[in-house]
């Protein structure tokens, strides 16, 4: 789980780091020191945890059981970014009422791309990667991912 949670904080790292050029002309190292503890002890464990537990309820590679096993986690994926969005405001240093907030205005939308997004690649690392081969290409896109996300989680 570490090398997971710490994967998740350097791919948030990298994500605003990435957010902040393209939209902005002053680096802001708190910010993406608030994003990338989210990462680290909000989004990498939740997301560990969903995975292994859908790969245990739902295990086999066949193309039933890997639809089965996405339907599984994309079924709480509106959870996983609700915390995510709290955890950024909060370690951002902003108050819980605006932490509420952009989990209101924002889990939805960003929920339905996430399961645009991510979707298609769960299924390409699920049914045709081994699993020591997953963590690169799923690395890539969650890099991607939270460009976007901390482009959301920043905006007001």
């Amino acid at each position: 789980m570490q090398r997971a949670c710490f994967s998740v904080c350097a791919s948030c790292s990298v994500g605003d780091l990435v957010c902040q050029t393209l939209n902005s002309s002053q680096y802001d190292a708190r910010r993406t020191a608030g994003f990338a503890a989210s990462g680290l002890f909000v989004l990498g464990p939740l997301s560990y945890a969903i995975l292994s537990h859908a790969t245990v309820l739902v295990p086999g590679s066949s193309t039933r059981s890997v639809v089965a096993r996405i339907a599984t986690i994309q079924a709480v994926e509106p959870l996983r970014l609700g915390s995510f969005l709290a955890g950024t405001v909060l370690f951002s240093g902003r108050g819980l009422e605006e932490a509420i907030d952009k989990v209101r205005a924002d889990t939805l939308p960003t929920t339905v791309r996430s399961w645009a997004v991510f979707t298609p690649f769960l299924f390409l690392t699920f049914r045709f990667m081994r699993p020591e081969n997953r963590v690169p290409l799923m690395a890539c896109v969650g890099a991607c991912w939270n460009s976007y996300m901390s482009w959301v989680s920043h905006r007001t």
